[in-house]
């Protein structure tokens, strides 16, 4: 039969704007080594700053009792976020 199941938002790392396109890439995987499974969100859209659709990536950390919003991340530590990029478009 069916099962609830957990529900995920931008909520707690961002705001939920129009357009930031939350959810159109995933990746799943043990990131933080800690034996539950991980989930990257990727949000294109999303305007860190004042650059649009640079883009955006959310972890949600697994733990027993499910999915924890985490930790966003954008590409000022990789160069600079720019207009247009799409940070988030693709996640392996």
């Amino acid at each position: 039969g069916l099962v609830a199941s957990q529900g995920l938002s931008q909520a707690g790392l961002g705001a939920n704007e129009a357009g930031d396109r939350f959810g159109e890439s995933l990746a799943v995987g043990d990131f933080n080594g800690d034996g539950f499974d991980d989930l990257g969100v990727g949000a294109p859209g999303e305007a860190p700053g004042s650059d649009p659709k640079s883009g955006f990536a959310f972890i949600f950390h697994g733990s027993a009792n499910g999915l924890v919003p985490s930790q966003g991340l954008d590409q000022a530590g990789l160069g600079a976020n720019e207009a247009g990029d799409l940070f988030g478009a693709a996640l392996a």
